[in-house]
């Protein structure tokens, strides 16, 4: 079992620093795309475990990290964003973050397109009802993103971003000067 866990953390060792570069809109070439994009399926693939066969692949396992990356990656990004002092602010970190964000989800869709394509159908069609209501579906990795969007920003500065918002609505109907009204469409 251990060993299992130190496999498991050295192909996602191998994964994540790619995966950073393309979250922090960092240049990635097409070599690295496709090199992380085999990683991926080859980690997916894997039905062994020190040559003894499993069953079943590992994309549990790689869909496993992925989350939990998203979600510290969400979570520092509304840190980050919830310490500006000034409403304009908030909101124009909120709108780069959100655009950059966007871009990165489709780049991870693309990458882990193996798993959404042979692990996530499966995985769901796998699930009871029951299972199913309790939150254990899975979902391809864009959709993965834009539910850890909401789940981890919106619950730690929902109010912070629509107060945020409501200022400067207000700014600008006591016509206030220089309010970045393109900011609250």
């Amino acid at each position: 079992m251990q060993r299992n866990a130190r496999l498991t953390q050295a192909a996602w060792n191998s994964i994540e620093p790619t995966l950073q570069r393309i979250f922090a809109i960092e240049h990635v070439s097409i070599k690295e795309y496709m090199i992380l994009c085999s990683k991926v399926q080859e980690y997916c693939r894997d039905q062994t475990d020190n040559g003894r066969l499993v069953g079943v692949g590992r994309a549990h396992v790689i869909y496993a990290a992925l989350k939990q990356f998203l979600q510290k990656f969400v979570s520092q990004k509304a840190e980050k964003i919830r310490a500006l002092p000034l409403a304009e602010d908030r909101l124009l970190e909120y709108r780069s973050t959100w655009e950059n964000y966007v871009f990165s989800a489709k780049i991870t869709n693309g990458t882990f397109r193996y798993l959404n394509q042979h692990w996530v159908k499966r995985h769901n069609e796998s699930l009871t009802p029951l299972e199913l209501a309790t939150g254990r579906k899975a979902f391809d990795a864009d959709v993965l993103c834009m539910v850890i969007w909401k789940e981890e920003m919106f619950t730690k500065i929902e109010t912070n971003v629509t107060k945020a918002a409501l200022e400067l609505l207000e700014a600008d109907r006591n016509k206030e000067r220089g309010v970045r009204m393109d900011l609250v469409k």
